[in-house]
């Protein structure tokens, strides 16, 4: 029986899908060791890959030259655009919703097929609302919930922020 929002828990991602800290940001190392992760997990190829890091970690990965310089990558507009768009086959994009506790950044290298979502509740209200002169008034709620679908499909990467 499935549980309300409320009564949900968070559910630990295997030790062998989290790249640990090591005392470093992301690093081209790290997003290679995610590839091979995605790649040893036999996730079709037709699934995009999406990485969702920091403005911190966008920024240390600008600095390293593998990963801006034309001579390690084909496409090398990383500085004049100043942003890394596609690497190694995984799409980046910036949040700053990622879970930091102490100095380590939690970002994630994720199938697009890795997460489920499903609607929760849909809650409806039309009425006068006297606060308003006796105004129509329409209320709208929508609560949706999410679920990892394949542990195979999410890989966590542990980086510090300084």
């Amino acid at each position: 029986e499935g549980k309300s929002l409320k009564e949900a828990t968070n559910v630990v991602l295997p030790a062998g899908q989290i790249i640990v800290a090591g005392g470093v940001g992301l690093t081209i190392a790290k997003l290679q060791t995610a590839r091979q992760k995605r790649e040893d997990a036999n996730v079709p190829e037709q699934y995009k890959w999406h990485i969702f890091w920091s403005p911190f970690q966008k920024t240390e990965l600008l600095n390293e030259t593998k990963a801006t310089s034309g001579d390690f990558v084909a496409a090398a507009r990383a500085l004049v655009d100043g942003t890394i768009k596609v690497f190694l086959g995984f799409e980046f994009h910036v949040s700053t919703r990622l879970t930091k506790v102490g100095t380590t950044r939690k970002c994630f290298a994720v199938a697009e097929r890795a997460i489920g979502r499903g609607r929760a509740m849909t809650k409806v209200q039309i009425g006068e609302d006297p606060a308003k002169k006796f105004n129509t008034r329409v209320y709208y709620e929508w609560i949706y919930g999410a679920v990892r679908v394949e542990d195979v499909q999410v890989i966590e990467i542990d980086c510090i922020e300084t």
